[in-house]
């Protein structure tokens, strides 16, 4: 019997990359709370670097000043959006935990209003069902007061966890900085360093990427325009 080698090795190889595969995104899943912020602040680079050359060539600016001025003008708008969105969840989480407690309040009234009202002894049901059913009852009632006691919780740790999440923006927000005014030179650094084959690949990656974040932004600006649109009509009409 002859073993085609060259049809194993090609299996072998494919078994390697998916096991390369598989590890990686594994890897990925896990450090991404290391490298997130940086992910973040490169994305946001490829999409603010059309208005960074729009005012080079418009206003004959260097990099660096356009980069600065333009950063400050996106730094501006990501701090006012941040700020109504944080506004916002807290109106919004300070009224659904307002209204959970009446729902609780009111389907705890409603139920011994219920039970109170209804006499199960006429039912002539034998008193371990009947001790059952208060008992469902008696854990209904701990059960919504356990989940009511755990979104109170988990908005305390949200609340906690905010100097956490301003490490992230800083981190991010001076990864931006970097990146939009030392591109240049991060590019000839990487030119330099790695070999062309790889260079023209990752610009390729990074062409379609940038073109694909450009869709993405025109189709949910897009989208909220309509979404406002329809919400205005509906408040006129109203």
């Amino acid at each position: 019997m002859i073993i085609d080698m060259n049809y194993w090795s090609k299996v072998f190889r494919k078994l390697l990359i998916l096991l390369f595969s598989v590890v990686g995104i594994y890897l990925a899943f896990k450090l991404a709370i290391f490298y997130m912020p940086f992910l973040i602040a490169f994305m946001l680079s490829l999409l603010i670097e059309p208005m960074i050359r729009f005012c080079m060539r418009k206003f004959k600016w260097k990099r660096r000043t356009s980069a600065i001025l333009v950063f400050i003008l996106v730094l501006a708008i990501l701090i006012g959006i941040l700020t109504l969105g944080i506004g916002a969840l807290i109106s919004e989480s300070s009224n659904l935990l307002n209204s959970l407690n009446g729902y609780v309040e009111k389907i705890s009234y409603q139920f011994t209003q219920f039970t109170s009202s209804m006499d199960l002894s006429k039912l002539k049901l034998p008193n371990e069902i009947l001790e059952m059913i208060q008992s469902s009852g008696k854990e209904l009632l701990a059960t919504i007061a356990s989940w009511a006691k755990n979104a109170l919780t988990g908005l305390l740790n949200m609340i906690t966890s905010l100097p956490a999440i301003g490490i992230y923006t800083v981190i991010c927000v001076l990864s931006l900085y970097f990146i939009c005014t030392d591109k240049i030179y991060m590019i000839d650094q990487l030119e330099h360093h790695l070999p062309k084959i790889w260079v023209k690949k990752i610009g390729k990656h990074i062409k379609e990427i940038s073109k694909s974040l450009g869709c993405l932004l025109k189709a949910e600006v897009i989208l909220v325009f309509v979404s406002f649109c329809i919400c205005l009509a509906r408040t006129n009409h109203f």
